[in-house]
């Protein structure tokens, strides 16, 4: 099983007749699937506890899932936990939301590049099943901030990592980590003229150097005007049909130090109502680190408030 199986898992569950599937194949829970069975639609502490802990876990080994809305039955012989039944959860979305809202939250380091996505039996159900990614950790290892322990995952249970295990995993640590950061330092100006700071966190102890971000707004037809400040450069020139602009980051990223790259002042649009909502392509590289591709849509309140939501990451190669 490699590194990418859980994430392959993922995807394929497309829509509601892949759940069914999984139940009917008799699935069990495993190395990089955990079922839950939840009532609610909001998280109870004892709830944030557990998915602490599973982030944590499936981090610390090689990715996993987690499908909120399916229920399991031990067989008897085996042992082993095997998906049952699919109960639906009513408001599924409100669960989704504060899912994907939480988890940055859950750990140290941070776990920034999980995936959240809902699974109805119609459209237009309020009621459904939620699917959570939680991708392995490519730098140090993920510690659940609930109750300060690291933990893995053993075939179909977490585990705490002993004391070599997780000795080993901080020695083994040789790549950068880095990922892109949104927060109140975005600051609106005045009437639709936005200041975004490009923050670059390293979420590993490996420190980065030679780093070079590239970022490319997708929407630049709902900006008025585009300037830069830092070292961002426009290289849009050099690429016909985009708005790009890109930065290198000189001297070098540690850990728990964020670098701004530079600074994006865009004026939004005012036809009926002024736009709200920015899309940007952010490609990050540095030496010793798989490239890294994260699509942001960063939304502007009228009030000067804003919110981000990731919608896509992959590795460049």
């Amino acid at each position: 099983m490699d590194n990418e199986g859980a994430k392959k898992l993922f995807e394929s569950l497309s829509d509601y007749s892949k759940l069914v599937e999984l139940i009917n194949e008799g699935e069990s829970e495993n190395l990089y699937l955990e079922c839950k069975s939840h009532v609610s639609p909001t998280l109870n502490n004892d709830s944030k506890i557990k998915l602490a802990l599973a982030t944590s876990g499936f981090s610390n080994t090689e990715g996993g899932i987690i499908i909120y809305g399916i229920s399991t039955t031990q067989h008897q012989q085996s042992g082993l936990d095997i998906l049952s039944q699919i109960e639906e959860i009513g408001n599924c979305k409100n669960l989704a939301r504060q899912i994907e809202s939480i988890i940055p939250t859950l750990t140290i380091p941070s776990v920034t590049n999980s995936r959240v996505k809902i699974i109805k039996k119609l459209p237009t159900d309020n009621r459904g099943v939620v699917v959570v990614y939680i991708p392995k950790s490519r730098g140090d290892p993920v510690q659940s901030n609930k109750d300060d322990l690291f933990y893995f995952r053993n075939g179909a249970e977490f585990t705490t990592l002993p004391y070599e295990m997780l000795k080993r995993l901080f020695a083994s640590t040789e790549s950068p980590d880095l990922h892109t950061v949104f927060d109140s330092r975005i600051v609106k100006l005045k009437d639709s003229l936005w200041d975004i700071p490009i923050i670059i966190r390293n979420l590993s102890s490996a420190v980065a150097e030679h780093s070079t971000v590239f970022v490319q707004i997708e929407n630049p037809q709902d900006c008025e005007s585009i300037s830069t400040q830092g070292s961002l450069k426009d290289c849009s020139d050099i690429n016909p049909g985009k708005k790009i602009f890109n930065a290198d980051i000189g001297g070098v990223v540690h850990r728990g130090f964020d670098k701004i790259v530079g600074r994006l002042i865009i004026k939004m649009k005012v036809v009926k109502r002024a736009k709200r909502m920015i899309k940007l392509n952010i490609s990050i590289y540095a030496d010793k680190m798989r490239a890294r591709d994260e699509e942001m849509s960063v939304y502007l309140s009228k009030s000067g408030g804003i919110s981000v939501k990731k919608t896509g990451e992959e590795y460049l190669y």
